[in-house]
């Protein structure tokens, strides 16, 4: 039991981790001109960690959502 907390907080925390690296990169090419960095809080990111399983189906939904509404643009 412990040994599957572990590997949940683990997949989280990198998870995590993707997501910031994903909206730093996003702030320096300037996609996210509204955002500020203050949106993204340490309560945001313990629930990242928690909830990593639906976070990323947000994220993969996004994506493929951004990816065909420019195919089609």
């Amino acid at each position: 039991m412990i040994d599957f907390f572990v590997k949940y907080m683990t997949i989280g925390l990198g998870f995590t981790f993707l997501v910031e690296l994903m909206i730093d990169w996003l702030i320096r090419i300037e996609a996210l001109k509204s955002y500020t960095k203050e949106e993204w809080g340490w309560s945001e990111r313990i629930l990242c960690v928690w909830i990593w399983p639906i976070a990323l189906i947000v994220v993969v939904n996004g994506y493929i959502q951004g990816y065909f509404n420019n195919k089609k643009e």
